[in-house]
C-alpha cells in the first residue's frame, strides 16, 4: 500500500478529486484520469505493484484506451506508452452504453432488441395475466433499470416498449393486439387503487433520474464530488453549455431536488446560510446579492449562523 501511495503522489487529478476516478466490477476495471504522460506512467506502476503483490496481470490485448478531445498524435503516443489499443465511442460497459452527446435511439437500440426477443420468445399464452406482469417487472424492467439510472431515454423508444409490454400482458404476444375494456392507465395503478402496479417505463426513467440528481447533489462519493466541481457553482447549476450525455437531463431534475429540499441543521457542519433552502427558497434567490459576497462568506456563514 505504501508503494501504491507513492505512485499516486505525482499524479494530477480531476478538479476536486483526491484519487483517480474508478469503477470496479468483478474483473472489469474502468479508470478515468487526466490524459497526461505522467498519469499513464503512474497507473502503469500501480498495475505493476499490484501484479507483484498478488500475481495477477493486466491483459493488454483486452484493455482499451478511450480519449476525449485530443489530437491523434497525442492519443497514439499514450496508446503506445500504455500498450492499450485505442477504442472508439460509443461502447458497452457492463451492458450500459457509454457515448458522448445527447442520448439517441441508436445508443439504446441493442437493449431494445434484446427485450423484444425476450418478449417474443416467451410462451405468454400459457401464463395468466399476473404471471406475465411478474415477468415484465422482474426481467424486462430489470434490463432497463441500469441505463435508466444514468440516461433519459428518447420518448419514442419508451413509447415502443410500453406498447410491447401492453400487448404482452393482455394477449401474451407482442404482435397481437387485444381489445380491452380497462384503461391501461388504471392497470398501471398500485394494487391498493385496483391496478396491477405495473409502472410505465417513462415514470421509471424519471424517478431514477430524480434519484441520481439527489445523490449527485447531496452525497460525498467520488462521482458526486467530481459532478459538483464540474457542473455546480455556489450550490446552483452552471448556466453554460456542457457536452455531456448525462448533465442536461440531470439539470432538469436538479431543480426539482432543490425546490423540494430543506436542511436539518444537526451539528451545523454541512449547512450554508446563503445557498440552503430555509424559507421555501434560498436567500441568494430572494435577495440576489453579488456573487463575490456569497463566495467570500460561504465558510463564515456555515459556521457563524448555526
Amino acid at each position: 500500500m505504501e508503494r501504491i501511495a507513492n505512485c499516486l503522489q505525482p499524479m494530477s487529478y480531476c478538479r476536486g478529486m483526491s484519487l483517480p476516478t474508478h469503477i470496479l466490477y468483478a474483473d472489469d476495471v474502468f479508470i478515468c484520469c487526466v490524459g497526461s504522460k505522467k498519469n499513464i506512467c503512474c497507473l502503469l506502476r500501480i498495475f505493476q505493484d499490484y501484479s507483484d503483490a498478488l500475481g495477477q496481470f493486466v491483459n493488454f490485448e483486452k484493455s482499451k484506451l478511450y480519449t476525449g478531445a485530443m489530437s491523434i498524435t497525442r492519443r497514439n503516443m499514450l496508446a503506445q506508452l500504455s500498450s492499450f489499443s485505442v477504442g472508439t465511442l460509443p461502447f458497452q460497459y457492463l451492458g450500459c452504453p457509454i457515448f458522448q452527446g445527447k442520448p439517441k435511439c441508436i445508443h439504446f437500440q441493442p437493449i431494445v432488441d434484446r427485450i423484444k426477443v425476450k418478449l417474443a420468445t416467451w410462451k405468454g399464452v400459457l401464463l395468466s395475466v399476473m404471471g406475465r406482469v411478474q415477468l415484465v417487472k422482474s426481467i424486462v424492467h430489470g434490463m432497463l433499470v441500469y441505463s435508466f439510472h444514468i440516461y433519459r431515454w428518447p420518448a419514442r423508444l419508451l413509447h415502443m416498449l410500453d406498447r410491447w409490454i401492453k400487448k404482452f400482458v393482455w394477449s401474451g404476444d407482442i404482435y397481437t393486439r387485444k381489445i380491452c375494456t380497462i384503461s391501461w392507465k388504471n392497470v398501471c395503478r398500485p394494487f391498493e387503487a385496483g391496478g396491477l402496479d405495473l409502472k410505465p417505463t417513462r415514470d421509471i426513467n424519471a424517478s431514477l433520474l430524480l434519484h441520481l440528481s439527489w445523490k449527485l447533489f447531496t452525497q460525498d462519493s467520488s462521482c458526486s464530488l467530481l459532478f459538483q466541481q464540474r457542473f455546480i457553482s455556489f450550490g446552483l447549476p452552471r448556466s453554460r453549455y456542457f457536452k455531456s450525455s448525462i448533465w442536461l437531463d440531470v439539470k432538469e431534475y436538479l431543480s426539482t431536488v432543490l425546490d423540494n429540499s430543506v436542511w436539518i441543521i444537526g451539528n451545523g457542519e454541512n449547512i450554508n446560510l446563503w445557498l440552503d433552502n430555509w424559507m421555501g427558497a434560498t436567500l441568494v434567490s430572494i435577495l440576489n446579492p453579488p456573487s463575490k459576497y456569497v463566495s467570500s462568506s460561504q465558510d463564515q456563514a456555515s459556521i457563524g449562523y448555526c
